[in-house]
């Protein structure tokens, strides 16, 4: 099966410390031969919200029990028609977020992160 799309994920921050922002770069490519329609907005949220296109998961590392737990309350409007764009053959669309400001973490360890 071709893979359509690839989302890479990148911790900016180095060291990671709970005192400071925890920035996320999200890059969503367009690997196939053919144009495809993307949400632009690429906005985080939470996995069981339809007002969202990304949603993060932390792990502790090698476990499969999700730690992480929402850290807002928010409320977005669901996307409109202007949302939408064509993502040419290997063209990119980025965002950033802080992990911080979106999940709360249990606490100082070592972690696996997934985007979706």
């Amino acid at each position: 099966m071709t893979q359509l799309l690839q989302l890479e994920v990148r911790i900016q921050t180095q060291p990671v410390r709970f005192s400071m922002p925890c920035w996320v770069e999200v890059t969503l490519t367009n690997q196939h031969s053919a144009p495809l329609l993307i949400n632009q907005r690429l906005a985080v949220g939470y996995k069981n919200r339809p007002d969202r296109e990304l949603y993060a998961e932390v792990f502790r590392r090698g476990g499969n029990e999700v730690v992480s737990r929402d850290a807002r309350l928010y409320q977005r409007d669901l996307p409109q028609l202007q949302d939408y764009i064509s993502l040419e053959p290997g063209e990119s669309k980025s965002t950033t977020f802080d992990l911080f400001r979106w999940y709360d973490i249990p606490g100082p360890g070592e972690y696996d992160l997934i985007v979706s």
